[in-house]
């Protein structure tokens, strides 16, 4: 495990063929993520080590641009 995170088991609803659960290491402290575990209906685990993580970062609007995709209806509430 981490060290000095909280461990928090997550399960479907729903029976899954992707995943049977997912554990997160929490960090107490600031609550941020460190590991997350997918473990399938086999038992295989995949494991992504969460690192360097910047909470709430300035990014330009110009690094992201959308695109309605064809047959996509737009309503809005304004």
């Amino acid at each position: 495990g981490v060290a000095g995170a909280a461990g928090l088991g997550l399960t479907p609803s729903q029976a899954n063929d992707e995943f049977e659960r997912i554990l997160l290491a929490v960090e107490p402290d600031s609550l941020l993520i460190r590991r997350v575990t997918l473990v399938d209906p086999l038992g295989d685990r995949m494991v992504f080590d969460l690192y360097d993580l910047v909470e709430n970062p300035t990014l330009p609007d110009d690094q992201f641009h959308f695109e309605i995709p064809k047959g996509v209806d737009v309503i809005s509430s304004r």
